[in-house]
């Protein structure tokens, strides 16, 4: 027991030649030992490894690998790994960013041959050719200008291409901000010279395409956007067009379907090659590319507002006029569309005008036409003077000459009779005023009240102020018949297919508004501006969606039978499959199935409940979803059946055409990594912890990041293959490309939630 050797961080017993502790993951650092040659594939191993890192072959006391590498016949240098691929991205946040970036490509790998490898060390592409056991450095000058993230590094994995044979690859180099230069080499040359590189060109700034022989190669460079062909047997690269702003090629690279703007307008050209000779027609001006298919040299496309076919060596065919929205073209040939009308809804459409008859006749104010008022009776008429004798008068009678004075004596009986004349005459001529004033404020208030209903009028036909809202029909058009599906449909359908004539959807239902009389609106309780929204906001609530489900089968229409039904999708086969019930707060519903047989609808079956989310498998008949979520981990099922727990949904991968899976268990987003485990022919298999990122090199071999924290930008590739112990093929990698053709159809695109 002296011998042992024990994990220097958690004191774990470890085997004899470990890299690695298996319990915590921590990096063995081992005595330095001799080196010796594996038996198996000659690679320069420790002497005493039990397995060779390489090719993992056993290493046996009495094979040729006890030779020491002094010999300079057998050296070699090996720096080489598998690439990763990258797994099943299910609404990854922030934080699983860096994560996904850390990819490895397998360049058309084939599980009878050799593995490539292209990752990112030190700035630069890393090439290694596993079968070959060697290595070089694929770019010198990668990042010239402007600064590269892991997301950039992500997405130059779509620049990189090679042959189908995996002869040849081409590559860019020397990246200035949007431009780059591109190169290629022959791998099955001598790439350790520095001459191996063939340059193409430079300021090329679209994706470009290469041919599946690698024989051509086309590209796009320049501010004037010219496109060019690059041959790469006789090294001749020839100038096709000029202003091209997209193109689709075919496999074989002999024709071309592209678009190019000038003068503000978009011409589409289809071109066809032999070699390098290039002979374009002009498809038609003034429009837009929507789906090209080179291969089958058919082209969708809009201009004018209407939706056209074009197949090579026939004309052009007018699907239909006025459309507005390409929901899908299906892969038979079939396409679903929408076209749009505008609504108006004048709000007079919604008064019943019983005053308009009334309010023709014409409202005249009357002039006053009462009497004029009486005048009150005065005393002084009514009054005589009669002479007083008194001593004390201030005058002399003039014929008695006696003192005294002269006073006024009223005729108290006529004054009092005139005054009754006049009250009775006042009353009178006050009720002629009244009725005057009355006649008046009546006359006063209906012309009032019907130029208030001409105000009225006049905002209520007023097409500034009418509902306006677009109303969309969905239609079918398939073999040159065009059939409408449905009327006043949700612009946002819920699922379709492209490999199934098949459409989900909503529509509106449009509920009455109830009718008002103008001659019940009363005028003094209106602010009519009030009234006026009010009444705009009671007729758009009155159309709303419909709690329906609809799905159209080619032109024909259905509905599903559901309830609170959200996460729609269509599956290859043409199966519908939806969360029914969804509860928002809890994050979960029932899974529903829809068959559909002999285009007919059948009711819906439900595969299990409480699901939190799903994903149709890679090109197999599984389903796999999650139950009991929490911080994005939980329980796996495939079909109905249990096969994980606290699994990180973000990380599964299906194999294609297999019920074998990819996933973390134990992750952590705050260190973002986990242990990675394989579920394969029943059984789960631990592989390691402390991982960051996986990708399946082939259908056996697994490769990873151990160790790798986004602060640094650094971790170590490991490889496992099947065996029990994984092993280190190279250390600080800041990130590693893959191959889009490796992905699974899910990937990038989250999990159906």
């Amino acid at each position: 027991m002296t011998n042992q050797t024990t994990c220097p961080n958690c004191k774990a017993v470890l085997s004899e030649g470990a890299a690695f502790c298996p319990m915590c993951g921590a990096k063995v650092e081992a005595p330095a030992k001799k080196t010796v040659l594996c038996s198996g594939c000659g690679a320069q191993i420790d002497e005493g490894t039990a397995f060779c890192p390489v090719c993992g072959k056993p290493v046996s006391d009495g094979s040729p690998a006890s030779l020491k590498t002094e010999n300079p016949a057998v050296k070699k240098s090996v720096k080489s790994g598998i690439l990763l691929k990258k797994p099943l991205l299910i609404a990854i946040p922030a934080a699983i960013i860096v994560l996904v970036l850390l990819i490895v490509a397998v360049l058309k790998i084939k599980p009878s041959g050799g593995s490539h490898l292209i990752y990112v060390k030190d700035d630069e592409l890393q090439f290694s050719n596993l079968s070959k056991k060697s290595s070089f450095e694929l770019t010198d000058d990668l990042i010239r200008a402007g600064y590269f993230d892991e997301d950039d590094y992500y997405f130059l994995s779509f620049y990189i291409f090679m042959s189908e044979d995996g002869r040849y690859i081409f590559y860019p180099d020397r990246i200035e901000d949007y431009d780059m230069s591109y190169y290629w080499r022959d791998l099955k040359a001598d790439n350790a010279k520095k001459d191996a590189s063939v340059k193409i060109d430079s300021e090329i700034n679209f994706v470009p395409f290469l041919t599946k022989d690698g024989s051509k190669f086309f590209y796009i460079k320049g501010n004037d956007n010219r496109m060019y062909v690059y041959d790469r047997k006789s090294g001749e690269k020839v100038k096709l067009d000029d202003d091209v702003v997209s193109y689709y090629i075919n496999d074989e690279g002999d024709y071309i379907i592209y678009s190019k703007h000038t003068d503000f307008e978009s011409t589409i050209y289809e071109m066809s090659l032999k070699g390098t000779a290039a002979e374009k027609t002009k498809i038609d001006s003034n429009a837009s590319i929507l789906s090209a298919f080179p291969n089958e040299k058919k082209v969708y496309y809009s201009k004018d507002g209407s939706l056209y076919i074009k197949e090579f060596a026939k004309n052009k065919e007018k699907i239909t006029s006025e459309y507005d929205i390409l929901v899908s073209i299906v892969d038979n040939g079939s396409i679903y569309y929408m076209k749009r009308e505008e609504i108006t809804k004048k709000l007079s459409d919604f008064i019943r005008d019983d005053m308009a008859e009334a309010d023709k006749e014409e409202i005249v104010l009357p002039e006053p036409n009462y009497s004029a008022e009486p005048e009150y009776p005065s005393a002084s008429d009514y009054q005589t003077m009669v002479w007083v004798d008194s001593y004390w008068g201030w005058e002399r009678h003039p014929e008695t000459n006696e003192w005294g004075y002269w006073d006024y004596v009223t005729d108290e009986e006529a004054y009092q009779a005139a005054l009754d004349a006049y009250y009775k005459a006042y009353e009178a001529w006050e009720k002629e005023v009244e009725q005057y004033y009355n006649d008046y404020n009546n006359a006063y208030a209906r012309l009032q009240a019907k130029e208030n209903r001409d105000y009225l009028r006049e905002l209520l036909d007023n097409e500034d102020n009418a509902v306006t809202y677009n109303k969309f029909s969905l239609y079918y058009w398939n073999k040159g018949t065009e059939t409408l599906v449905a009327d006043d449909v949700y612009e946002s359908v819920l699922t379709r297919s492209n490999s199934a004539s098949i459409v989900v959807y909503k529509k509106y239902d449009v509920s009455s508004v109830d009718m008002m009389k103008m001659s019940e609106l009363n005028d003094a309780d209106i602010y009519y501006y009030d009234f006026i929204y009010d009444l705009q906001e009671k007729i758009s609530t009155s159309r709303k969606l419909s709690d329906e489900v609809y799905v159209a089968i080619n032109e024909k229409e259905s509905t599903i039978d559901c309830s609170g039904a959200t996460t729609w999708s269509i599956n290859s086969k043409g199966a519908i499959f939806f969360l029914d019930d969804y509860d928002n707060e809890k994050g979960y519903g029932e899974l529903m199935y829809v068959p559909i047989k002999n285009g007919s609808v059948e009711k819906p079956v439900k595969i299990d409940e409480d699901v939190n989310l799903y994903v149709f498998g890679n090109e197999n008949e599984n389903i796999y979803y999650f139950k009991d979520l929490k911080d994005y981990s939980g329980d796996l099922y495939m079909n109905d059946r249990l096969i994980a727990t606290d699994v990180y949904a973000p990380s599964l991968y299906n194999y294609k055409g297999k019920d074998k899976l990819l996933y973390f268990k134990d992750y952590s987003r705050s260190s973002e990594s986990g242990s990675l485990c394989i579920f394969d022919n029943g059984k789960e298999t631990r592989v390691f912890d402390d991982v960051s990122f996986f990708v399946a090199v082939n259908d056996n071999d697994i490769a990873f990041l151990y160790d790798y924290r986004p602060e640094r930008s650094k971790g170590d590739l490991m490889l496992y293959t099947g065996r029990k112990q994984p092993f280190p093929v190279e250390t600080d990698v800041t990130a590693m490309l893959w191959n889009p053709d490796m992905l699974w159809d899910a990937t990038g695109y989250g999990f159906y939630y």
